[in-house]
């Protein structure tokens, strides 16, 4: 299941993609229940999952520069 495509990172990130499968299942019911739109959502899936590994990985970076800020401040109230 995906998350909801309307949310502006995923849009900008995979809009084409998200458009395409979109298009495919507006095709038809028989297109989308026979597997003609799979091809579509493994790349949906394939660029979802680099958008989120891009993201956890600016997350991680965040977190390091904080956590140093943190650890610099407590050794400077510790040597008051």
């Amino acid at each position: 299941m995906h998350v909801h495509l309307t949310q502006p990172d995923k849009a900008a990130a995979c809009k084409d993609l998200i458009e395409q499968l979109h298009q495919c299942h507006e095709s038809g019911l028989l297109a989308k229940y026979t597997g003609v739109c799979n091809d579509a959502k493994r790349a949906l899936d394939r660029c979802l999952r680099q958008e989120r590994l891009d993201r956890t990985a600016r997350n991680r970076d965040a977190a390091k520069v904080r956590d140093e800020k943190w650890s610099d401040a407590q050794k400077k109230y510790a040597e008051l």
